[in-house]
């Protein structure tokens, strides 16, 4: 059975690197598992954890936001070609999905006897959770930091609140890993709502 979840980061641009690196962090703070050494960040004055071991986490989570913010870019470029109102407060959305998959060892179909013969076995990548986050990037916003702090506290919350309440579906841990599970972070273009 597959969980999902559903959020929505409304940030402005100026915040969404920090915003979505938060979120991101407390999704995965909660999916590792084993050995790691806690910490804690700051943003807009709300602390969120991070785990230190896990430095190429940052660095795909800066490629993901930095995905995001490239496609933002060309939206914004369009929308200032074709408005005479280049300072009038728009929104740009996009969507973020985090899945969590196990690894599962599977023996081939195809050649029963050559595969019993080498014990060959196949991985099989089974999705277990899946998180949507809906991005919304205001741009040219008049309250964008105070809009932006309080949608980021009531998202960690929710995180927080959702890892609480669904923990029957994580599959059993076959691995001494602090990471045992597979995840992907896949980013889908932006919509330019004006």
């Amino acid at each position: 059975m597959v969980v999902k979840h559903t959020l929505t980061v409304v940030t402005s641009r100026l915040f969404l690197k920090d915003a979505l690196s938060g979120v991101l962090w407390t999704i995965f703070f909660h999916r590792l598992i084993g050995n790691i050494k806690p910490s804690t960040r700051e943003f807009q004055n709300v602390t969120y954890p991070v785990a230190l071991d896990f430095p190429d986490l940052d660095e795909i989570f800066t490629q993901r936001i930095e995905t995001i913010l490239g496609y933002f870019n060309k939206v914004q470029m369009e929308h200032n070609k074709h408005s005479f109102e280049t300072k009038k407060q728009f929104t740009i959305t996009c969507t973020m999905n985090v899945n969590f998959s196990e690894i599962k060892q599977s023996a081939r179909k195809s050649n029963w006897f050559i595969n019993s013969l080498k014990g060959h076995q196949e991985e099989e990548s089974v999705l277990w959770e899946s998180w949507e986050l809906n991005v919304a990037c205001t741009i040219n916003s008049t309250d964008s930091q105070n809009t932006t702090t309080s949608n980021f506290r009531e998202v960690l919350r929710e995180v927080v609140e959702l890892n609480d309440k669904f923990k029957d579906h994580i599959p059993p841990i076959t691995t001494i890993d602090a990471s045992p599970f597979r995840f992907d972070i896949e980013v889908q273009n932006p919509l330019g709502n004006r």
